[in-house]
C-alpha cells in the first residue's frame, strides 16, 4: 500500500465528511447543546450492528479514541472511548462493548459516563441471529446512577450489495433505572428496534450509520432515539483516523435536563483480528 493512496483516502474522508454532516443536521430539528449524546438505544443498536455484521476471522478487538476542545472564554473538553470485542465460532458468536465519556467545562467535571453491554447470540441460517443481551450504565452527574438492561432481539443481515452492508434488529427487554435527582426509580419493559448501514466510499474509508429507537412499553408515551454518523479512513490493517457526530432523543429528560444531546468528536481508531 503507497503512501500516496493512503493520503488519498484520508482526504476523501476530510472532503467529504463536513457534506454528511450538513445533510444529517439540516434534516433535524434544532439542536441542544448538552452534556452526552451516549443512550440506551445508541448502545443497543451498535451492539446489533457488531453482533450482526458479517465477520470472516474468528475474533476481533476494534478500540476508539474521540475528542474535541475549545479555549477562549469558556474551555471545555470532551473525550469518549469505546472497545468493541467480538468472538465468532461459527453459530455461536460473543460480543462486549464498553464506552467511557467524560466532559469538563472551565476545569470543572461536567459529565461522566461509563457503561458495558455483553451479548451472546446464535446464528440461524445465513442471515439471522438471536441475539440476549445485558448492559449496565453508570452516569451521576448525568442525572442517571444506573441503569441496567436485560433484553433479547433478532438481527436480519441481507447478503451485501455492492458497496452497501446494512442489518435491521427488533426485540424487547426490561429495563431498571435509578435517579440523582430524587426521582422515583424506573422499572419498565422496552421496545427495541433499528438499523445500522456501512458504505465502502473507497478502498480504505467506511461510512457507518446507526438509527434506533428504544420505547417504554409500561407507559407507552416515553421514547428514546439514538443515531450515529461516523466515517473511518484506515491508514494500515490495526491504524486509522476517525469522525464521528452522535444524536441522542429522549422525549422524558431527568428533571433538569434537556431532550436531545449531540456529540461530534475525532480521534483514531485501533483494530485487531485473529486469523
Amino acid at each position: 500500500m503507497s503512501c500516496r493512496s493512503v493520503c488519498a483516502d484520508v482526504v476523501r474522508s476530510v472532503v467529504l465528511f463536513p457534506f454528511l454532516i450538513a445533510v444529517t443536521v439540516l434534516g433535524l430539528p434544532r439542536l441542544a447543546c448538552a452534556q452526552s449524546a451516549d443512550d440506551v438505544a445508541a448502545r443497543v443498536g451498535t451492539v446489533a450492528r457488531a453482533m450482526g455484521a458479517v465477520e470472516k476471522d474468528p475474533w476481533s478487538v476494534n478500540a476508539a479514541l474521540t475528542g474535541s476542545a475549545s479555549r477562549g472564554n469558556t474551555d471545555t473538553t470532551n473525550l469518549r472511548g469505546t472497545v468493541i470485542y467480538v468472538r465468532d465460532s461459527g453459530v455461536w458468536r460473543f460480543g462486549s462493548y464498553l464506552s467511557g465519556a467524560l466532559d469538563t467545562k472551565n476545569g470543572q467535571r461536567a459529565n461522566e459516563r461509563a457503561g458495558l453491554n455483553l451479548a451472546l447470540a446464535r446464528r440461524y441460517g445465513d442471515a439471522f441471529r438471536l441475539v440476549g443481551i445485558e448492559e449496565i450504565v453508570r452516569a451521576p452527574l448525568d442525572g442517571l446512577r444506573s441503569r441496567n438492561l436485560l433484553g433479547g432481539m433478532g438481527v436480519w443481515t441481507p447478503p451485501r450489495q455492492g458497496i452497501f452492508e446494512a442489518s435491521f434488529y427488533l426485540g424487547a427487554g426490561w429495563a431498571n433505572e435509578k435517579y440523582t435527582t430524587g426521582e422515583p426509580n424506573g422499572n419498565y419493559g422496552a421496545g427495541l428496534t433499528g438499523a445500522s448501514l456501512a458504505v465502502a466510499i473507497a478502498e480504505k474509508s467506511t461510512l457507518n450509520l446507526v438509527a434506533s429507537y428504544t420505547r417504554d412499553l409500561d407507559v407507552g408515551r416515553n421514547y428514546k432515539i439514538g443515531s450515529s454518523i461516523s466515517l473511518k479512513a484506515s491508514i494500515n490493517s490495526v491504524l486509522g483516523m476517525q469522525l464521528n457526530y452522535a444524536i441522542a432523543y429522549d422525549n422524558a429528560p431527568v428533571r433538569g435536563k434537556v431532550t436531545t444531546n449531540n456529540a461530534f468528536g475525532a480521534g483514531l481508531t485501533l483494530g485487531w483480528k485473529g486469523r
